[in-house]
């Protein structure tokens, strides 16, 4: 039997998607027998600290190796993970690979692949790129985006979910479900009244840095953002359900009310632990990412979860729906591509790990532009507790080896 690494270096690349580094890091908790280290980036550092593990900031451009080489030295690790394999290709500041890495790491080296693009994927095509194509926008968001490969000796492991139990390398990230305060508390601190429905909304720091810079690029003010727009749209989703709605957004600018029945609380970004509380106090969690680890571990703690995607192009045809598209279309034409991950699209990309996966097949999803279809969906989930996304989650879940029985496996 392979004994299980003593040292563990954590490389966690990203600087605009969490999911990657909360994946990472409730992986680490599962090696209770081993010295944690990461390398992180600047915005999730206090995310890594505050679930107890010591860091070492990972920097932009060539200095990431320089620190990769002193941790080599300084740690001497005996594991290094990369979390997560396609956060090397999609981040622009970045110019690691797995080819500079080899020739600084010697011990065992493994990649995350939560996407299933290890392999098997080896571009990306960038819908928002389009919404910009003369200058300027290829910079963060190009066309085309090349996944660096991954060498033959490199282990791939796979978090479930989103990953599941037909693809190889799959392991259950949530072998429990998580532990959190009691709702009625969170509720109570969060200042949601006991006649609201407390609604989740997260939109990744990747959509908002594409459509910032979409409206710098048009020369249009950067107020009201793309995200506060879509607080107003959901908001009349919410006030045609008639009910009191408390939507709680974790980060992001501030930005008034959408209505009178519909008030918005914004958090700043918390810790993991705090996060797992407001999720689970949660009624509704609503994303326009289906693979958003945040929706899952919402999921996972009971939450009612829905993704909002653009697959079929449908919109509503209503009057606050004209003159909503109008006002949208005016200051970030070409917004209504289709995506299934706000804003790179990847409808094409995500295939393979969609098909055929339980957790997706019981998932809820709405036509984020059809208002109707909207208000279907969050009605139908608002509050349905433990419900078939949950349930096919934990069956799947039990079927998979704990993240220390993949890593023995892979490392064998």
């Amino acid at each position: 039997m392979t004994d299980l690494p003593q040292r563990v270096l954590f490389l966690c690349p990203a600087r605009y998607s969490l999911g990657e580094v909360h994946n990472a890091v409730i992986a680490a908790r599962q090696l209770q027998h081993a010295e944690i280290f990461f390398c992180v980036t600047k915005p999730f550092e206090s995310y890594v600290c505050s679930a107890g593990f010591p860091t070492a900031l990972w920097p932009t451009g060539i200095d990431a190796l320089r620190v990769v080489r002193d941790q080599m030295e300084a740690f001497a690790p005996d594991l290094v993970i990369v979390a997560d394999h396609h956060v090397l290709g999609i981040e622009r500041n970045n110019t690691v690979t797995f080819a500079s890495l080899a020739e600084l790491v010697r011990a065992p080296m493994v990649t995350f692949d939560s996407l299933l693009f290890a392999r098997s994927v080896a571009r990306l095509q960038t819908s928002v790129a389009d919404l910009v194509p003369e200058a300027g926008l290829d910079r963060w968001f190009p066309e085309t985006i090349e996944l660096p490969e991954v060498p033959e000796g490199v282990g791939i492991l796979r978090p479930a979910p989103v990953a599941c139990s037909r693809h190889a390398g799959a392991f259950a990230l949530y072998t429990d479900a998580p532990k959190h305060c009691g709702r009625e508390l969170v509720r109570a601190e969060i200042g949601c009244r006991q006649d609201e429905v407390m609604v989740v909304l997260a939109q990744s720091a990747w959509a908002r840095l594409a459509f910032d810079l979409v409206a710098r690029l048009n020369r249009r003010s950067l107020q009201p953002g793309f995200h506060a727009l879509l607080v107003e749209w959901l908001g009349e989703a919410f006030r045609r359900l008639g009910r009191p709605t408390r939507i709680v957004m974790i980060g992001g600018q501030d930005g008034p009310d959408p209505n009178p029945l519909v008030a918005v609380t914004r958090l700043p970004t918390c810790s993991n632990d705090r996060f797992t509380d407001i999720v689970s106090a949660a009624d509704l969690y609503l994303t326009d990412n289906v693979t958003s680890a945040g929706m899952a571990r919402a999921v996972r703690c009971g939450t009612p979860g829905a993704a909002l995607v653009n697959i079929d192009s449908r919109r509503s045809t209503d009057e606050f729906s004209a003159r909503w598209f109008d006002r949208v279309g005016a200051r970030f034409p070409g917004f209504d591509f289709p995506f299934v991950v706000n804003p790179f699209g990847w409808r094409d990309e995500l295939a393979p790990l969609l098909a055929d996966n339980p957790y997706f097949a019981a998932l809820p999803t709405a036509s984020i532009f059809d208002m109707d279809d909207v208000v279907r969906t969050v009605s139908a989930g608002l509050g349905q507790r433990d419900g078939p996304a949950t349930q096919a989650l934990i069956a799947d879940q039990a079927k998979l080896p704990s993240f220390e029985q993949a890593l023995t496996g892979c490392l064998a």
